[in-house]
Formats: structure tokens, sequence, C-alpha cells
């Protein structure tokens, strides 16, 4: 999963929608400074670090273009999320609150945006096992000199040569 999402934000280049990045951005960042308060760390020294605003950044983008590209992958295919896979991940959900299960599951009995955020992963999931189902992998025989090689150092040597 992560080779096939890393290999797609490499090609996947286009405009995001600032208000998507934006909000995906303030939630990493909200986490963040949620997590070091429950570690109790200082807040307000993240709040001078750039470089990890801009991490967090780079991360959002990511998050935005895959999620819309794994979107209109699953629309595309027509891919759908039923009933039973939802109320699934609901039960998943309220296991984790032991015995306050009941109240997790009116909670999201009454907030489809709730029930929405348990969709999304199921659904990109879905997208990204399309994919995958896509993808044909051709085997093929290498010595231990060419499986161990740095591909940078094989594509430096090519370029020089060329030049000569």
């Amino acid at each position: 999963r992560r080779n096939l999402l890393d290999a797609l934000d490499k090609v996947c280049d286009f405009p995001t929608p600032q208000g998507m990045l934006d909000a995906e951005y303030n939630q990493i960042w909200n986490y963040h400074l949620q997590d070091l308060q429950s570690r109790q760390m200082d807040t307000a020294q993240a709040e001078q670090d750039e470089d990890a605003k801009e991490e967090f950044k780079k991360i959002a983008g990511r998050r935005v273009r895959l999620g819309l590209l794994l979107s209109a992958i699953g629309e595309d295919q027509k891919l759908t999320v039923s009933p039973q896979e939802l109320r699934q991940q609901v039960i998943r959900e309220a296991t984790m609150y032991g015995d306050q299960q009941n109240e997790v599951m009116k909670y999201y009995q009454k907030n489809p945006q709730a029930l929405a955020a348990l969709r999304a992963p199921i659904f990109e999931q879905k997208a990204i096992d399309y994919v995958l189902g896509q993808v044909k992998i051709n085997e093929k025989e290498v010595d231990v000199d060419t499986l161990t090689a740095d591909p940078d150092e094989e594509k430096e040597t090519k370029r020089t040569s060329k030049k000569k």
C-alpha cells in the first residue's frame, strides 16, 4: 500500500484546492499540538518551528492529492461502501470504547459527518485494492550486484558516458 501511494504521489501533480490543503494542514497541526500537550511538552516552541510547519504542509498536500486521486478512481470504477461494511466499521470503533459502546453507536447514528469520516478510509482502501489489482508483476532474475546497486549511481554513469 505504501509503495503504491508513494508511486502515485510521484506521478500525480495537479493543482489542489487551497481550502482543502488548509483544512488538512490544520487537522495535522492540531493533532501535533494535542500530541505535544498530552506528553506535557511546550507547544509554544512548536509554534515557532517553521521546518515542522513546512513538513506538515507537504504531508497535507500529499494527503489531499492522493485522496482526490483515489476518490476519482473510486468514482470512475463505481466503487461503493456497503451499509454492512460501514456498520462493521462502526462496531469496530465502538468496541474500542469498552462500556461506552452504546454511546458511540448512537453518536455515529446521529452524526452523518462522523459516519462519512469512517466511510472515507474504507472507500480509499477499495480504490487502492482496485489499482493493486490492475498491477502486473513481472518476475526477473538478477544477480546480487544488480540487486544491491544504487539506481541513482547507475543513472549518473549513463549520463556521463553519453556526454563523452
